[in-house]
C-alpha cells in the first residue's frame, strides 16, 4: 500500500512538472484522470463526472491514468450508448498492464473510457475535447 501511494505521489509530481513546462510552451494541459487518487473505484459513483465538470479539455491535452493492474484497466468505448450501459463487449481497446497509460487527443471529439471491472460502480469518464 505504501509503495502504491509513493508511486501515485511520484507520478503526480511528474505530471505537475510536465504540465508546468507545457503551459509555458504550448496551450496543452496534462491531467491526472480522477485527480490525486488516480483511476480507482470511486466511493461516489459520480466522482469522474464531477472531476471533469468545469474543466475545458482541448486538442493537445494529455490524460494520464494511474491504477493497479490487478484491480483495474482502462478501456476505450466508441459509443455513448455503450458507455452509458457499461457494455464491455463494445470496448474498442483495453489497456490492462497497469503503469501510467496516457492519451493525447488531437481532434475535437468526445471520448469515453471505462474500467471493464468497475464501470457499473462509476469508474468511467467522458473526455469532451474542444478545439481551444
Amino acid at each position: 500500500m505504501a509503495s502504491s501511494n509513493l508511486h501515485i505521489v511520484v507520478v503526480t509530481t511528474l505530471v505537475v512538472v510536465a504540465s508546468m513546462h507545457f503551459s509555458t510552451t504550448t496551450a496543452a494541459t496534462s491531467y491526472l484522470v480522477g485527480g490525486a487518487n488516480g483511476w480507482h473505484l470511486p466511493s461516489n459513483p459520480h466522482h469522474y463526472e464531477e472531476w471533469a465538470k468545469g474543466k475545458k479539455f482541448v486538442k493537445g491535452d494529455q490524460f494520464f491514468f494511474i491504477y493497479k493492474k490487478e484491480e483495474h484497466n482502462v478501456a476505450y468505448v466508441k459509443r455513448k450508448e455503450d458507455f452509458d450501459k457499461c457494455n464491455i463487449t463494445a470496448v474498442d481497446y483495453v489497456y490492462k498492464s497497469g503503469g501510467v497509460p496516457s492519451w493525447i487527443f488531437n481532434e475535437v471529439e468526445i471520448v469515453y473510457f471505462i474500467c471493464t471491472i468497475h464501470c457499473a460502480k462509476g469508474q468511467k469518464v467522458v473526455i469532451d475535447v474542444k478545439a481551444s
